[in-house]
């Protein structure tokens, strides 16, 4: 019983996380970039965008919650190094996404000011 109710969890989890990367994807496809979903959400960064005005390119990792009031959690220092290192081998600008109840707020891994696609 228990062992249901922990995978029921993660499931939820998983599935909130799915469902903020694809927002966070739409949001950036409105502000005019191409983007592409990383798959099973297990890389360095979760969506990869890239400006087809300014040619700006965007590797960048979501972090959600879907409880009411909660916080999205911050980066492990590995999956901070993870994402900055895979950025530059993209040719791409770290970014980090936050999405809760207030929206997506973007931010610059490197120096943590507010991002402007």
């Amino acid at each position: 019983m228990l062992d249901t109710m922990t995978k029921n969890v993660q499931n939820t989890n998983y599935n909130c996380g799915i469902s903020n990367e694809k927002k966070v994807a739409n949001r950036l496809t409105k502000e005019g970039a191409q983007t592409k979903l990383s798959p099973g959400s297990r890389g360095a960064y979760d969506v990869l965008a890239a400006s087809t005005l300014t040619k700006k390119k965007w590797a960048v990792q979501v972090k959600s919650t879907c409880m009411k009031n909660g916080k999205p959690k911050n980066l492990t220092q590995e999956e901070f190094s993870k994402l900055i290192l895979k950025a530059e081998e993209k040719g791409a600008t770290a970014v980090i996404a936050k999405v809760d109840g207030r929206g997506i707020s973007f931010t610059y891994a490197k120096t943590g000011r507010k991002a402007a696609f």
